[in-house]
């Protein structure tokens, strides 16, 4: 049976935490952009006279750092309490949590078989495409680095045909920690494809 996976690769962009002066400035430059981009003049709706920029940021005043952000984008998600051990902290719990994946050491990448020549042809990168759709759902902007298969396995091939696993859950993690929650016998395969950053 030929199989199709998926690595899904995310660099991360790591910067380090904004000094409170650079914050400031950050925000006042992103407002002056939003005053500034104005197509249309604000007197059709505004009567003149009337106060038409009064949100101007005060001493002290938190909007812009980086943990208020942070817990704007949880609170606009409203899925906290998903993410959080019960009795935990809603706002940060989220990175705590262990599934039965993470007991059993079965975290594996998104693969799945071609589909059968009955059913029409179809190639390494349209099976890939498929499965990516069908586990992790369609509105993941991703995109196709590679045009060739990672690895053959000319000779290793399982002739048995295996239940297709329900995909319940997923992590973003570095090289190092795939190590620490995959089967060894799973990492020495899939290790050489990761980008050591």
């Amino acid at each position: 049976m030929v199989k199709a996976g998926i690595l899904l690769s995310r660099p991360p962009l790591l910067t380090p935490d904004t000094h409170p002066f650079e914050a400031a400035y950050h925000l006042y430059q992103r407002r002056l952009n939003e005053r500034l981009v104005l197509p249309f003049t604000q007197y059709l709706y505004y009567k003149r006279g009337t106060p038409t920029w009064h949100d101007e940021v005060l001493v002290g005043d938190e909007s812009g750092s980086d943990q208020r952000v942070l817990e704007l984008l949880v609170d606009e998600e409203g899925r906290g309490a998903e993410f959080t051990p019960r009795g935990g902290n809603v706002k940060t719990g989220g990175l705590t949590r262990v599934t039965a994946a993470d007991q059993r050491k079965g975290w594996e990448l998104p693969s799945g078989p071609l589909l059968p020549l009955h059913q029409g042809k179809e190639g390494l990168r349209e099976a890939a495409r498929r499965v990516l759709a069908e586990t992790c759902g369609p509105n993941m902007n991703t995109w196709f680095v590679g045009a060739h298969p990672a690895r053959i396995f000319a000779g290793q091939a399982n002739v048995q045909q295996a239940a297709n696993p329900a995909y319940q859950d997923f992590q973003w993690l570095t090289k190092e920690e795939i190590k620490a929650v995959v089967d060894p016998a799973y990492w020495s395969r899939i290790q050489d494809m990761l980008v050591a950053q």
